[in-house]
């Protein structure tokens, strides 16, 4: 099967990072048509898009899709029942990469470092401040907010409950690391220094003061332990193709994971082409590997299993 034939480009919808998956649809259409391969962009939030990917005519779909819908499983779902090959991670792995709280469970089942998190009920409120509150099922450190006393906490919970079920962590004062994965490769660190005092939705995609320093340390053994842990916990949530570990270290050194992002940023401020380039790999190229390690309905579930039976 020849991936590049033609290849759909999922981009838009109306969900909360709307912005960033335009911009990310765009730059990855251009790559495509500036190398002479057949692209068609579709917006999900069209009526009819459900109808042009039943079309036939397209050989892969390259979803560009950021948040929920594009990667809570949602649409891989319909990608799969439409027997399209399609890039990232499948339906279970998507959906359990966007619960935080569940993916924590099963990470620290797999050995791996991750935060304790808290929950306010039966009029329990947690008191080891500061804290991090944030949505359990949001990316991009949307809605995310540094909480000092038990009154912003009340007050800034009533805001990040919209967005669903309240995640609340201990807020680890550290140096933040994010490792992207392309197929077998986990590329190098990139430490991200904020201006603000941490890597917030407007940081990442919007503010050129943010500082992205790759490789993010000249110490191999620290960039190698970031690597395995980073492997480790894609193969542990059964993740496909690509993604991003993020991670937190405490000013004594000890590595938590963040969160895992199935489909990251493709834009100008965006981590894991900025770490590809470093490793001397063009943004088509990038492109290209992404579209190489599709998940093929009923194939790529196999591969998966395979690897995760290594650990």
């Amino acid at each position: 099967m020849n991936l590049f034939n033609h290849i759909a480009v999922l981009y838009g919808g109306g969900i909360t990072e709307r912005e960033v998956s335009l911009t990310s649809g765009q730059a990855t259409y251009q790559a495509l048509i500036e190398n002479d391969i057949q692209a068609t962009l579709i917006d999900v939030a069209q009526d009819d898009y459900i109808k042009l990917l039943q079309s036939g005519k397209f050989s892969c779909v390259f979803v560009a899709l950021h948040g929920g819908f594009g990667e809570d499983g949602t649409i891989q779902g319909l990608l799969e029942c439409l027997g399209l090959p399609y890039t990232g991670s499948g339906v279970s792995a998507s959906a359990l990469a966007m619960d935080k709280e569940k993916s924590k469970i099963v990470l620290r089942a797999h050995g791996l470092p991750v935060l304790p998190s808290y929950a306010i009920e039966h009029n329990f409120i947690p008191s080891d401040f500061p804290l991090a509150l944030k949505p359990n099922s949001q990316g991009s450190s949307f809605g995310v907010f540094k909480i000092n006393s038990k009154v912003q906490l009340m007050e800034q919970y009533e805001q990040v409950v919209k967005y669903g079920d309240v995640l609340i962590e201990p807020w680890i004062d550290g140096p933040e690391y994010t490792s992207g994965v392309v197929g077998d490769k986990v590329l190098s660190s990139i430490n991200i220094i904020p201006k603000d005092e941490f890597n917030t939705f407007d940081a990442k995609y919007i503010s050129d003061a943010t500082q992205f320093i790759c490789p993010g340390s000249d110490n191999l053994e620290f960039e190698g332990e970031l690597a395995s842990i980073a492997r480790r916990a894609f193969d542990a949530l059964g993740l496909n193709g690509w993604g991003r570990v993020d991670y937190m270290v405490s000013t004594t050194g000890e590595i938590y994971i963040l969160e895992l992002n199935t489909i990251p940023g493709l834009t100008s401020h965006s981590l894991v082409p900025t770490a590809a380039k470093t490793e001397g790999i063009s943004f088509f190229e990038l492109i290209c590997k992404i579209i190489e390690c599709s998940n093929l309905p009923g194939v790529t579930k196999k591969v998966r299993l395979e690897r995760q039976l290594e650990y």
